[in-house]
């Protein structure tokens, strides 16, 4: 088969940081069954793959070599033959739903196959970059206030890491949508003004205001914060848990942070706080859930109220190693995406 034919994929052998990661040539993969191959434009990089590929996900490989990958979007290539007729033709732009593990399935390569169901239509006029980089941060946000939480208009909400795609995400969906009111939490304050531009009404730095719970009272007063989304974890969670008010919701969705996570359970049982690890999987794997899931956001991003969250971008898909470098910074802003 000659070069054209094939089909660079990103894999690894072994657990360990970027450098683990290199590209093999393949052949195209066959579209059968359910199946729908698509030939990617972008690919949007999220932190669980690089926990993945070192080891610390909830998912492991099968088989070495391995492959990786949540999110990419672009063009319907071939359509295996027992996907519904007219459901899509090819030359679609599509994206894929984060509805599978890698180790099942994978996004880093130039062609890559996913079955049907786990594939949605691009919203018109969405661009392959951003249409790579929203789909995992914001249905990850959308199952947390809508079936973990059910937050309500005028709750306070925290957000930590809200520089990172999840937070940006998260922040807009509280604005907009839930219109609750957002208290974004960040390492610094060097990102203070986008933060603000992407819709937190109240912006707080841990290097500025350490005492997360003093800073975060003067915020609510005496009435507290309902919902406490964080993916950070560590030595943060006792005085984030704090300045929940009677019945609040603390969800850990990520432990970026990696001292040990404590938990003030007096606190906890004292105002009957809902504490959960929470990880998309629970619902996104449920056929109603993710079909619910995906319909309210195509829906939301026709009314155009969300800004791009895309930060980086990277050329090729030879610097998926460069990208994942990047990807482990602490200095990020948005999502990181591979165009090819």
């Amino acid at each position: 088969m000659e070069e054209s034919f094939k089909n660079k994929t990103v894999v690894f052998d072994k657990f360990g940081g970027p450098e683990v990661l290199r590209v093999i040539t393949k052949d195209i993969p066959e579209a059968d069954g359910v199946h729908i191959r698509i030939k990617v434009k972008a690919i949007g990089f999220n932190r669980a793959e690089a926990l993945y590929r070192n080891g610390l996900f909830v998912d492991v490989p099968r088989e070495y070599p391995a492959s990786l990958g949540l999110e990419c979007s672009g063009i319907v290539d071939a359509i295996g033959d027992l996907v519904p007729k007219g459901r899509f033709k090819i030359g679609d732009s599509v994206s894929i739903l984060p509805c599978l593990r890698q180790s099942d399935y994978s996004t880093y390569s130039e062609y890559v196959i996913f079955p049907y169901q786990c594939i949605t239509l691009n919203p018109p006029e969405m661009s392959h970059t951003d249409a790579s980089s929203v789909w995992l941060a914001y249905l990850t946000a959308y199952y947390g206030f809508n079936d973990v939480a059910q937050v309500k208009p005028g709750d306070y909400v925290v957000v930590t890491a809200a520089s990172s795609s999840a937070g940006l995400a998260a922040i807009q969906l509280l604005k907009c949508t839930f219109k609750a009111r957002v208290i974004a939490v960040s390492r610094t304050s060097k990102k203070k003004d986008k933060i603000i531009f992407y819709g937190a009404h109240h912006f707080i730095s841990m290097e500025e205001s350490p005492d997360l719970y003093e800073a975060i009272s003067i915020v609510t007063g005496d009435e507290g914060v309902s919902i406490i989304y964080d993916c950070v974890g560590g030595d943060i969670t006792n005085g984030l848990s704090k300045t929940l008010k009677k019945y609040g919701h603390y969800i850990l969705y990520g432990l970026l942070n990696p001292t040990p996570t404590t938990f003030p359970i007096l606190e906890a049982f004292i105002k009957y706080i809902n504490f959960k690890g929470y990880i998309i999987f629970e619902y996104s794997t449920r056929p109603d859930k993710l079909a619910e899931g995906n319909m309210f956001l195509l829906e939301q991003f026709s009314k155009h109220q969300f800004k791009s969250i895309v930060g980086k971008k990277f050329q090729g898909i030879e610097n998926v190693s460069e990208a994942h470098k990047y990807l482990e910074l602490y200095d990020l802003f948005g999502k990181t995406v591979v165009e090819l």
